[in-house]
Protein backbone atom coordinates (compact mmCIF):
# COMPACT_ATOMS: atom_id res chain seq x y z
CA UNK A 1 0.00 0.00 0.00
CA UNK A 2 1.39 3.44 -0.69
CA UNK A 3 1.56 5.83 1.67
CA UNK A 4 3.73 9.21 1.03
CA UNK A 5 2.58 12.02 -1.51
CA UNK A 6 5.12 10.37 -4.21
CA UNK A 7 4.21 6.45 -3.88
CA UNK A 8 0.70 7.28 -4.64
CA UNK A 9 1.54 9.27 -7.39
CA UNK A 10 3.33 6.61 -9.25
CA UNK A 11 1.02 4.04 -8.19
CA UNK A 12 -2.07 6.55 -9.52
CA UNK A 13 -0.45 8.19 -12.82
CA UNK A 14 0.21 3.80 -14.06
CA UNK A 15 -3.33 2.80 -12.92
CA UNK A 16 -4.99 5.60 -15.36
CA UNK A 17 -2.88 5.02 -18.07
CA UNK A 18 -4.42 1.74 -18.25
CA UNK A 19 -7.92 3.90 -19.37
CA UNK A 20 -8.68 3.63 -22.77
CA UNK A 21 -9.31 6.35 -24.60
CA UNK A 22 -13.46 5.55 -25.37
CA UNK A 23 -13.37 4.73 -21.63
CA UNK A 24 -12.10 8.33 -20.98
CA UNK A 25 -14.77 9.43 -22.95
CA UNK A 26 -17.54 8.15 -21.98
CA UNK A 27 -16.41 8.73 -17.95
CA UNK A 28 -16.00 12.39 -18.73
CA UNK A 29 -19.60 12.23 -19.80
CA UNK A 30 -20.81 10.46 -17.20
CA UNK A 31 -19.22 13.31 -14.82
CA UNK A 32 -20.28 16.42 -16.79
CA UNK A 33 -23.96 15.09 -16.53
CA UNK A 34 -23.68 14.14 -12.96
CA UNK A 35 -21.77 17.94 -12.53
CA UNK A 36 -25.38 19.42 -14.60
CA UNK A 37 -27.30 17.89 -12.05
CA UNK A 38 -26.42 19.58 -8.62
CA UNK A 39 -27.85 22.21 -7.44
CA UNK A 40 -24.53 23.66 -6.54
CA UNK A 41 -24.53 23.90 -10.60
CA UNK A 42 -27.97 25.68 -11.21
CA UNK A 43 -26.87 27.75 -8.14
CA UNK A 44 -23.83 28.90 -9.51
CA UNK A 45 -23.16 32.52 -10.89
CA UNK A 46 -19.34 31.29 -12.00
CA UNK A 47 -17.83 28.08 -12.97
CA UNK A 48 -13.87 27.47 -12.71
CA UNK A 49 -13.08 24.89 -15.39
CA UNK A 50 -9.22 23.24 -16.23
CA UNK A 51 -7.94 22.14 -19.35
CA UNK A 52 -8.00 17.98 -19.15
CA UNK A 53 -3.99 17.24 -19.58
CA UNK A 54 -3.17 13.70 -20.82
CA UNK A 55 -5.57 11.27 -18.96
CA UNK A 56 -7.96 13.31 -16.72
CA UNK A 57 -11.73 13.92 -16.60
CA UNK A 58 -12.84 16.23 -19.55
CA UNK A 59 -15.23 19.00 -17.73
CA UNK A 60 -15.23 20.91 -21.34
CA UNK A 61 -19.03 19.93 -22.39
CA UNK A 62 -20.12 21.66 -18.85
CA UNK A 63 -18.80 25.17 -20.54
CA UNK A 64 -21.82 25.62 -23.17
CA UNK A 65 -24.58 24.28 -20.32
CA UNK A 66 -23.46 27.15 -18.34
CA UNK A 67 -22.97 29.81 -20.95
CA UNK A 68 -27.18 28.84 -21.55
CA UNK A 69 -28.15 29.45 -18.02
CA UNK A 70 -26.28 32.80 -18.35
CA UNK A 71 -22.69 31.60 -15.98
CA UNK A 72 -19.57 32.89 -16.48
CA UNK A 73 -16.87 30.16 -17.17
CA UNK A 74 -13.33 30.84 -16.34
CA UNK A 75 -9.61 29.15 -16.98
CA UNK A 76 -6.86 28.91 -15.63
CA UNK A 77 -4.67 31.78 -17.94
CA UNK A 78 -1.54 30.15 -16.97
CA UNK A 79 0.53 27.39 -15.35
CA UNK A 80 2.82 29.64 -13.37
CA UNK A 81 2.83 30.95 -10.06
CA UNK A 82 0.58 32.97 -8.88
CA UNK A 83 -2.14 31.10 -10.70
CA UNK A 84 -4.70 33.44 -12.34
CA UNK A 85 -8.05 33.05 -14.52
CA UNK A 86 -9.08 33.79 -17.18
CA UNK A 87 -12.75 34.88 -18.50
CA UNK A 88 -14.18 32.56 -21.46
CA UNK A 89 -16.90 34.33 -23.07
CA UNK A 90 -19.67 32.28 -25.45
CA UNK A 91 -18.67 30.99 -28.82
CA UNK A 92 -20.87 34.18 -30.26
CA UNK A 93 -18.70 37.04 -28.51
CA UNK A 94 -15.28 34.60 -28.80
CA UNK A 95 -13.57 38.09 -30.12
CA UNK A 96 -13.87 39.51 -26.67
CA UNK A 97 -11.97 39.13 -23.87
CA UNK A 98 -12.92 39.95 -20.22
CA UNK A 99 -10.09 39.06 -18.24
CA UNK A 100 -10.37 42.18 -16.45
CA UNK A 101 -14.15 41.21 -15.20
CA UNK A 102 -14.74 40.46 -11.71
CA UNK A 103 -16.27 36.71 -10.81
CA UNK A 104 -19.69 36.31 -9.63
CA UNK A 105 -20.59 34.68 -6.86
CA UNK A 106 -21.50 31.66 -5.69
CA UNK A 107 -18.94 30.21 -7.69
CA UNK A 108 -18.31 26.42 -8.78
CA UNK A 109 -15.01 25.33 -9.26
CA UNK A 110 -13.83 22.38 -10.78
CA UNK A 111 -10.25 20.83 -10.01
CA UNK A 112 -8.42 17.60 -11.28
CA UNK A 113 -6.31 15.08 -9.26
CA UNK A 114 -4.38 12.15 -9.21
CA UNK A 115 -6.56 10.99 -6.04
CA UNK A 116 -8.86 12.22 -3.69
CA UNK A 117 -9.86 10.38 -0.49
CA UNK A 118 -13.49 10.47 1.40
CA UNK A 119 -12.17 13.49 3.65
CA UNK A 120 -12.30 15.40 0.32
CA UNK A 121 -7.94 16.09 0.80
CA UNK A 122 -6.50 15.88 -2.99
CA UNK A 123 -3.36 15.09 -4.64
CA UNK A 124 -2.28 16.98 -7.07
CA UNK A 125 1.00 17.35 -9.38
CA UNK A 126 2.65 18.75 -6.77
CA UNK A 127 3.19 21.85 -7.95
CA UNK A 128 0.87 23.49 -5.58
CA UNK A 129 -1.21 25.64 -8.29
CA UNK A 130 -4.75 24.68 -7.14
CA UNK A 131 -3.69 24.64 -3.56
CA UNK A 132 -3.09 28.47 -4.27
CA UNK A 133 -5.74 29.31 -6.10
CA UNK A 134 -8.19 27.57 -3.93
CA UNK A 135 -7.22 29.59 -0.88
CA UNK A 136 -7.51 32.61 -3.18
CA UNK A 137 -10.85 32.08 -4.37
CA UNK A 138 -12.30 30.81 -1.06
CA UNK A 139 -11.47 34.57 0.46
CA UNK A 140 -12.76 36.09 -2.66
CA UNK A 141 -16.44 34.67 -1.58
CA UNK A 142 -18.58 31.42 -1.30
CA UNK A 143 -17.17 28.44 -3.81
CA UNK A 144 -18.19 24.99 -3.87
CA UNK A 145 -14.83 23.14 -4.85
CA UNK A 146 -15.59 19.68 -7.18
CA UNK A 147 -12.77 17.17 -7.35
CA UNK A 148 -13.33 15.36 -10.92
CA UNK A 149 -11.68 11.62 -10.93
CA UNK A 150 -12.56 8.07 -12.23
CA UNK A 151 -13.50 5.51 -9.71
CA UNK A 152 -9.84 4.02 -9.42
CA UNK A 153 -9.01 7.33 -8.00
CA UNK A 154 -10.58 7.48 -5.16
CA UNK A 155 -8.57 5.92 -1.98
CA UNK A 156 -8.91 5.50 1.89
CA UNK A 157 -6.75 8.04 3.02
CA UNK A 158 -4.00 10.65 1.50
CA UNK A 159 -0.96 12.35 3.43
CA UNK A 160 -2.15 16.25 4.15
CA UNK A 161 0.75 19.00 4.77
CA UNK A 162 -0.88 22.53 6.03
CA UNK A 163 -1.49 24.20 2.84
CA UNK A 164 -3.18 21.39 1.14
CA UNK A 165 -6.87 22.68 -0.03
CA UNK A 166 -9.90 20.23 0.49
CA UNK A 167 -12.51 19.63 -1.80
CA UNK A 168 -16.52 19.49 -0.78
CA UNK A 169 -17.35 16.97 -3.47
CA UNK A 170 -15.74 14.63 -5.87
CA UNK A 171 -17.95 13.33 -8.70
CA UNK A 172 -16.50 10.27 -10.78
CA UNK A 173 -18.52 8.18 -13.50
CA UNK A 174 -19.59 6.45 -10.85
CA UNK A 175 -20.95 7.89 -7.68
CA UNK A 176 -20.89 11.67 -6.07
CA UNK A 177 -19.12 11.85 -3.15
CA UNK A 178 -19.94 14.41 -0.15
CA UNK A 179 -16.46 14.54 1.39
CA UNK A 180 -15.66 14.89 5.11
CA UNK A 181 -13.88 18.23 5.21
CA UNK A 182 -14.65 20.66 7.69
CA UNK A 183 -16.57 23.86 6.97
CA UNK A 184 -14.18 26.97 8.56
CA UNK A 185 -12.85 30.63 7.59
CA UNK A 186 -13.25 31.94 4.44
CA UNK A 187 -16.36 30.65 1.48
CA UNK A 188 -15.21 26.98 2.60
CA UNK A 189 -18.64 24.84 2.60
CA UNK A 190 -19.52 22.38 5.09
CA UNK A 191 -20.63 19.14 4.31
CA UNK A 192 -24.17 20.27 5.60
CA UNK A 193 -24.34 23.04 3.76
CA UNK A 194 -22.82 21.39 0.61
CA UNK A 195 -25.93 18.73 0.63
CA UNK A 196 -28.56 21.82 0.85
CA UNK A 197 -26.81 22.58 -2.40
CA UNK A 198 -27.14 18.94 -4.07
Amino acid sequence: MAHTKAEWRERLLRARRTIDLEARRAASAAVVGRLAALGAFTAARSVYLYVALGAEIDPAALAPLAWESGKQVWRPATSDLPPSWQAIPPPAVLGRRDDGSLAASPALVLVPGLAFDLAGRRLGRGLGYYDRALATLRREGPVHVIGLAYELQIVPELPRDPWDETVDLVVTEQRLLVCGAPGGAGGRLGPSEVRDEL
